[in-house]
């Protein structure tokens, strides 16, 4: 019982030692959605799973269903699970208000105490599963601290954030191999960087590559040829062709960047970051300095050192004062974002154009 990583959450799965009672959240929705099938399958026989594996909407069910699941005996002995879906606890607690809203106080303080009666006399042969999947959890806020607190006294409050890079990079390496193929750190590395840390789209995108290669080495060129982009890396890729000067192909990814529904304040931030990740390697370089130097003035991890050897490379073409006035620009562009009513797309191909005549 308490709080757990999915560190503690494996090993009680390994151990067989289940709580009765769990709640799933986090930042990572792929691991969310995951350990809320997974746990069922590892307590319930397949054969069983009709009669013992309740599925539940939180936006819909009663308490009076909830119970029912919940003290439900399972077919032929083990365990019975619930597992209910996005139940929106922080509406079952109130917060100090005026007389004036006592009623409704009242009325929320039975509720929340209905729950914790459901949740703290759960069957020994029931394990029942709060799995919060679009319900953003805020850990600062007086509810969610109840909440969470709540879990942790009767069973486990589950955080489920996304696995470290380094993590990442060694899952996918493994599940290449399990696939029959090779996939080396760096590049794995790679494609994490230009796909996201999402588990999810980095097993698509992976078994996609797979198929490709049928059993060889995966090397960048494969990934680039292959994987979707995330956001991040189109939008890194809108800056290489601004500064590599080009126009055409610049525009036109600023345009399907804007169709993507992409903020024009995202796409200012992250262009901006490449021109001064230039700015950065040109001065250290000048100064007698290298690329390992600016990574450890500025604690880019090792994975992320392409970027720097990226902006190296660019940054031959301009001098300091080039890439500085640059800098200015962005600021005078982000300044004008933020406080005029310029239609962002609009602010963005004059900095184009702007960019494009240094």
């Amino acid at each position: 019982m308490g709080e757990l990583n999915e560190k503690g959450l494996l090993s009680q799965i390994r151990n067989k030692d289940f709580d009765r009672l769990y709640l799933l959240y986090g930042t990572d929705d792929y691991l969310k959605k995951h350990y809320a099938s997974f746990i069922p399958q590892k307590t319930i026989e397949r054969e069983y799973e009709a009669f013992n594996l309740h599925i539940l909407d939180g936006a819909d069910a009663s308490f009076e269903e909830i119970a029912d699941c919940v003290n439900a005996l399972p077919l032929m002995g083990g365990y019975a699970c619930t597992v209910i879906h996005d139940m929106n606890f922080t509406a079952l607690i109130s917060e100090r208000s005026t007389d004036d809203e006592e009623k409704r106080i009242d009325e929320n303080s039975k509720r929340f105490e209905e729950l914790i009666e459901i949740i703290s006399d759960i069957p020994e042969s029931s394990i029942v599963i709060f799995w919060l999947d679009t319900i953003e959890v805020n850990e600062r806020n007086g509810k969610w601290i109840k909440i969470i607190k709540t879990f942790s006294k009767y069973g486990s409050a589950v955080k489920l954030n996304s696995r470290s890079l380094s993590e990442l990079a060694k899952l996918l390496c493994k599940s290449a191999s399990q696939r029959g193929c090779t996939l080396n750190k760096d590049a794995a590395y790679y494609m994490i960087n230009i796909v996201g840390d999402d588990m999810g789209t980095l097993r698509n995108e992976l078994d996609k590559l797979c198929l490709y290669k049928k059993g060889e080495n995966i090397v960048k060129e494969d990934i680039d040829e292959c994987v979707i982009l995330s956001a991040q890396a189109k939008i890194f890729n809108l800056a290489s062709l601004i500064i590599t000067g080009k126009a055409d192909e610049a525009f036109s990814d600023l345009d399907l960047l804007i169709k993507q529904k992409e903020e024009p304040a995202k796409i200012l931030a992250i262009v901006s970051g490449a021109y001064v990740d230039m700015y950065r390697v040109k001065a250290a370089i000048q100064s007698g300095l290298n690329i390992s130097d600016v990574a450890t003035c500025f604690k880019v991890p090792k994975n992320k050192l392409f970027t720097l050897e990226n902006a190296a490379s660019l940054s031959r073409k301009y001098s300091l004062e080039q890439i500085s006035n640059a800098i200015d620009l962005f600021y005078e562009a982000d300044t004008r974002l933020k406080s005029t009513r310029t239609d962002g797309k609009v602010l963005l191909e004059y900095l184009i154009l702007d960019l494009l005549r240094i």
